[in-house]
């Protein structure tokens, strides 16, 4: 993984945690059903990784990502206080 400048998933598991502790950006395309579209719900509104549903997204969220990078060098507390109470929208 360090020998990339961005990490595109579909599942949401433990290859996001691995690219986030790496310091590389992460961003969901093409998401499983079922627990890729949860867990690519969730990264997205806990704001680790931003979700490409459509083709035309993803050119712009990797000139984002790959434009600067703001990722910690470590992985942070997952932020659980902002999913309380809230499920993860599957569009």
């Amino acid at each position: 993984m360090r020998a990339c400048d961005l990490v595109i998933q579909n599942a949401g598991g433990l290859t996001s945690l691995e690219a986030r502790a790496s310091g590389l950006p992460v961003i969901t395309y093409r998401a499983l059903p079922g627990h890729g579209e949860t867990n690519a719900a969730a990264l997205e509104l806990a704001e680790w990784a931003p979700w490409a549903r459509r083709t035309e997204d993803l050119g712009r969220l990797i000139e984002r990502a790959v434009g600067h990078s703001s990722v910690p060098l470590a992985v942070p507390d997952f932020p659980w206080e902002r999913l309380a109470g809230r499920a993860p929208v599957l569009v």
